[in-house]
């Protein structure tokens, strides 16, 4: 039996901000072949990868703490990616690490930390072709009002499942 895996993220649920991502998909599929191409309902920023949990009252307990966090807006930065620009591993929509983002972040850590690069994952898992020179987009901004606690569901669509989730303070 495969064992199940979890992690902790943002969801992206703002409508206007899914299409723009949807859009820059396309325009990826235009010139790439990717393995993964993650469904709008999946698009998300981890803040901490789990793996396997033991203990997971105290995750969702974590996730339950972070309404006393505030909500807050995010910009959406342009394309970059993982790995060789030639071939790269995962091509990604970048998110700047704000002080309000850095902190909701260091509320999950509990002492690990590790590099953070905040994004929103378009593909994974590189088949072939180039990666296309995009036009710089416009920030757009984002309200993150919510964090959650996922499954990961492998071969399911969507492939992630909100298992707990906090709504931030207004």
């Amino acid at each position: 039996m495969k064992s199940t895996h979890y992690f902790i993220g943002l969801p992206v649920r703002d409508g206007q901000l899914i299409e723009k991502l949807v859009e820059r998909q396309q325009r990826l599929q235009e010139h790439m072949d990717y393995k993964v191409w993650p469904a709008p309902e999946d698009f998300h920023v981890t803040l901490r990868f789990l793996g396997e949990v033991e203990d997971f009252t105290y995750w969702k307990q974590k996730v339950e703490e972070a309404s006393t966090f505030s909500s807050f807006r995010l910009p959406v930065g342009g394309v970059d990616f993982f790995g060789n620009g030639r071939t790269p591993r995962v091509v990604y929509q970048s998110i700047p690490l704000t002080p309000e983002l850095r902190h909701l972040y260091d509320h999950f850590q509990d002492g690990a930390q590790k590099s953070f690069r905040p994004h929103i994952t378009l593909a994974k898992k590189w088949r072939d072709g180039v990666l296309p020179s995009l036009d710089p987009e416009e920030s757009y901004p984002w309200e993150v009002n919510s964090c959650a606690l996922f499954r990961i569901r492998p071969g399911e669509s969507p492939k992630y499942e909100q298992v707990a989730s906090a709504v931030l303070r207004r």
